[in-house]
């Protein structure tokens, strides 16, 4: 066998697992009473969804680290976070 005929029995065999792969999803998308392509569609959609999440938590984390070293300086300014442990703290607004 010749390179040329395993590269093409490879490609052979490559072109039944995803014409296998795609019938799969045809009977999956036919389940749903939607076509292939409106399948197709819908996880795209799921994938910008999922995109936009991940940019939203990651947005709502560095609102939160500003919050905090907001309330951190607040409380250098302040002075008595070194008596913290004391109970100088308790009641302060910021704390929270």
């Amino acid at each position: 066998m010749t390179d040329l005929e395993a590269d093409l029995l490879i490609a052979r065999v490559e072109i039944e697992r995803l014409q296998a792969q795609l019938a799969e999803y045809d009977a999956l998308a036919a389940e749903y009473g939607i076509d292939g392509k409106t399948m197709l569609t819908l996880a795209k959609s799921q994938i910008r969804t999922a995109q936009d999440n991940i940019k939203l938590r990651e947005q709502l984390a560095a609102s939160q680290r500003r919050a905090q070293d907001a309330r951190n300086e607040l409380c250098l300014k302040c002075g008595r976070y070194h008596e913290a442990h004391n109970g100088a703290c308790d009641g302060c607004r910021w704390k929270e």
